[in-house]
């Protein structure tokens, strides 16, 4: 069923929005020069998110707050093994 998929909607909304309000940061999408900047801010909200949902996943698990700790660390680690990947793929 549809409801069993929208946590991904939910999940897309941060980083779509980081994408629409990029312009009033003064982050141009359109600009030939730098478009890949608000793309670069959509992928941190989103990887932050990812660090977010794992550490309240955790919390709710009444999980040790060392345990929380290394829940955040591994999951920003595997973000920013994700963006290495892309960049990597990208270049």
């Amino acid at each position: 069923m549809c409801r069993d998929e929208w946590p991904v909607v939910k999940a897309a909304v941060p980083p779509a929005a980081a994408i629409a309000v990029s312009p009033v940061l003064g982050l141009d999408v359109q600009r030939a020069l730098r478009p890949a900047l608000p793309v670069a801010v959509a992928v941190a909200v989103a990887v932050a998110g990812q660090g977010g949902w794992s550490v309240a996943a955790a919390h709710r698990a009444d999980a040790s707050r060392r345990l929380m700790a290394t829940t955040a660390t591994v999951n920003a680690l595997l973000g920013l093994v994700i963006i290495a990947v892309e960049i990597a793929v990208m270049h």
